[in-house]
């Protein structure tokens, strides 16, 4: 799924209301000025390594600061968004927003139309239906792509290998598989898809041949969802829930993130962004006693301590480190710490490190969405990295 940054109409990150949209093109004289003057930007955002994009716009407009905030994921950041808007202070100058999220805030006009400083002239780096996401009816630029993820198939290889099951690659080996899966171990499901997945179903909505939504005027949209396509839709994934051999758990709770991480689910339907969105596993104890492993992969021993130096090091903190990164205020984000305990005062050795524990999903990010303000934004580019563990590693179709 497609996320853009979007500039909001008012509020932003100052105490300034300003509304004051350009009526014409405004002059590359004027965007150079602007970009050299000293401003701070806010960026609402939950992408992981966003910084790393900032500072590439940083080098290249030293005169501009810019803050990021991760005011959270999903619902919970356009909730704020919309009460800063509708407050009018407290709302950033550049959001990241998933594409979909889009057009409720056109109808509402809190975003800034970029076509007069020249966005039209980015249409050709992005394919039709891309652009097309971030485009009004009347060819505003509410938004500038960052990235598209295209819905697919991830798969657990080692669990179909133990089964003897080949990789679906139609809908009907997708229900085979799921039924002869669950009978050969009723502990494992084919794939969980969750009521509370929007993304995933509008996806196979689209796939169905389905159009759930139509746009008419200013701001009437009608609502299909009982055509034909939807029906079997629906039939078709009703039927293997009432079967019992797919899971239907809300996810992304902690109760689905353990679920994937031990084995319960052989897929995960979803964009290419999803796996950004999982948290690593929680890190393991090691059978024997219950030990943390550090970073040689061995137990390490330490000199018996008795009286002041046992006290000491009882009372002293544990060491901790997060894995993966990231933001503070992103709590579904940040997974149980690992720890080492530190060596005694005694002792010569150096600390310990842990061992981080890596993340068994693929990763990927988002896109942006620009607000009106009379300061000057950009938006950037996202890269994606691949990250497997072992014998719990990912494969996408």
């Amino acid at each position: 799924m497609p996320l853009s940054a979007a500039l909001a109409a008012c509020g932003g990150g100052g105490d300034d209301n300003n509304d004051t949209a350009p009526t014409g093109p405004v002059s590359q004289a004027d965007i150079d000025k602007a970009m050299s003057t000293p401003t701070e930007l806010t960026f609402w955002t939950w992408v992981p390594d966003i910084q790393q994009e900032v500072d590439l716009f940083l080098k290249k407009y030293p005169s501009i600061k810019v803050k990021i905030v991760n005011a959270g994921r999903g619902t919970e950041q356009y909730t704020k968004l919309r009460t800063a808007l509708k407050a009018g202070t407290g709302a950033p100058d550049v959001v990241q927003m998933e594409f979909q999220y889009i057009p409720t805030f056109t109808i509402t006009g809190d975003l800034l139309d970029l076509r007069p400083y020249g966005a039209e002239a980015l249409k050709d780096q992005f394919v039709d239906w891309t652009w097309g996401q971030v485009t009004g009816r009347n060819g505003e630029v509410w938004a500038i792509p960052q990235d598209t993820g295209p819905m697919g198939m991830l798969y657990r290889q080692d669990i179909f290998d133990k089964h003897g099951i080949a990789v679906p690659k139609t809908w009907d080996e997708f229900a085979a598989a799921a039924r002869k899966l669950h009978t050969a171990d009723p502990n494992v499901y084919l794939t969980c898809l969750s009521a509370n997945e929007a993304a995933a179903w509008h996806g196979l909505l689209w796939q169905a041949g389905a159009a759930p939504y139509a746009v008419s005027g200013a701001s009437d949209i009608s609502l299909k969802v009982n055509d034909e396509a939807a029906k079997n839709l629906a039939r078709y994934w009703g039927g293997l829930a009432k079967e019992g051999v797919i899971g239907t758990e809300p996810n992304f709770t902690d109760a689905w993130f353990n679920a994937l991480n031990r084995g319960k689910y052989a897929t995960w339907l979803t964009a290419a962004w999803g796996p950004s969105s999982s948290p690593a596993p929680p890190s393991r104890r090691r059978a024997n006693g219950g030990r943390r492993r550090c970073r040689s992969g061995t137990r390490r021993s330490r000199p018996p301590a008795t009286g002041a130096a046992r006290r000491a090091r009882s009372s002293r903190r544990r060491r901790t480190r997060l894995w993966p990164p990231s933001s503070p205020s992103s709590s579904t984000a940040t997974r149980k710490a690992r720890s080492c305990s530190p060596p005694s005062s005694s002792s010569s050795r150096r600390p310990r490190r842990c061992r981080p524990t890596p993340a068994t999903w693929a990763t990927r990010p988002p896109s942006t969405a620009v607000r009106r303000s009379t300061r000057s934004s950009r938006t950037s580019t996202r890269r994606s990295t691949c990250l497997s563990s072992g014998r719990r590693s990912w494969t996408g179709r």
